[in-house]
């Protein structure tokens, strides 16, 4: 018998969840109709349950239950030094705490992490690149190991990566000539078709059908890097802290549970000062809400978050975007 049902999720689709009004999340100073924890029967939203619902608190518009429940997780609020927990998807939640105090964002990353915006992106399904490695022979790997169909989020962020450690890009992003390249067997891969410059992974250089990689694509994932970066940076200068204060940096998400964390310290989406204390935590939504359930002591401590984490919005300040273009640059 299912007596009690725990949700967590972002602001909007707990909004959607119970039927509410989301116009004032979408426009300044985006404020939702409710973000403290509610309790109704499962039959409100069309459970056919005997059950009771709660909805775990949120924090902000763009910050919501979701986090929460990563904050109770990672135990953010708990320890005596500086931790961060990112959270990526098309929007990436960044939050900086230790005991007794929270700093929370978010960023509009986009989704191309996740595989979208990417010309031959795709979801991490049977055949998806999930992996490459110029080095190896085949260079990627699949998932199931069939034949590809796409590339997936990991895929991406490793393709971005070695990129730049072999030399296929410059620091601003730019797609080098296959003239410029120096090691012929990744040179032989550049194409060049009507002035659109790729790469091509899968397939043959004539192919129209190859999978590649697009100077385009690299581009998204410039924007999507430089403002999760700039969003850690901004967090950290708020209240003065430098890369050697911070004792750990979860990484949650589904994305985040596969990628390659050299990958995302070699294209600076996290900082390389921090890659040896990185730890991904995959659904640390559901594990909050998991804890929630089952604990009176972890909902109260859930609803101490909220007083002590102060939300930061990115949208209106200049240090956010000397941050975001500072990030856009590749270090080589």
């Amino acid at each position: 018998t299912i007596r009690e049902i725990v949700i967590t999720g972002n602001t909007v689709m707990i909004h959607f969840l119970l039927n509410l009004p989301t116009k004032n999340i979408a426009s300044a100073p985006f404020v939702p109709v409710f973000l403290s924890p509610i309790t109704l029967d499962a039959q409100d939203i069309g459970l056919k349950l005997n059950a009771k619902l709660t909805i775990m608190p949120g924090i902000a518009s763009y910050v919501g239950a979701d986090i929460t429940a990563g904050i109770v997780a990672c135990k953010l609020t708990e320890g005596e030094r500086w931790s961060l927990l990112l959270d990526l998807g098309t929007n990436g939640e960044i939050v900086l705490g230790c005991k007794d105090e929270c700093l929370a964002c978010a960023t509009a990353a986009g989704p191309a992490f996740e595989g979208a915006t990417i010309r031959h992106g795709c979801s991490a399904t049977s055949g998806a690149i999930c992996n490459v490695n110029f080095s190896a022979d085949p260079i990627y790997r699949t998932i199931d190991d069939k034949t590809p169909n796409g590339i997936c989020g990991s895929g991406v962020l490793d393709i971005a990566a070695q990129l730049l450690l072999h030399g296929l890009i410059d620091e601003t992003g730019r797609l080098l000539d296959s003239s410029e390249v120096q090691d012929q067997n990744l040179a032989s891969r550049l194409r060049d078709i009507n002035g659109y410059k790729e790469l091509v992974l899968f397939g043959n250089l004539s192919d129209p059908q190859a999978i590649t990689f697009t100077q385009k694509d690299i581009r998204e994932i410039q924007l999507a890097k430089a403002a999760i970066r700039a969003g850690i940076e901004i967090l950290l200068d708020e209240v003065k802290l430098n890369y050697d204060d911070i004792e750990n940096l979860y990484i949650a998400g589904g994305f985040g549970n596969y990628l390659n964390i050299t990958s995302a310290a070699t294209i600076g989406l996290i900082p390389m000062e921090l890659k040896d204390r990185t730890v991904t935590v995959g659904n640390s939504a559901g594990t909050g809400a998991s804890h929630y359930l089952l604990s009176k002591e972890i909902r109260n401590k859930s609803q101490s978050i909220i007083p002590i984490t102060q939300y930061i919005e990115l949208s209106n300040r200049i240090d956010f975007m000397d941050a975001y273009m500072d990030a856009m640059l590749f270090d080589i």
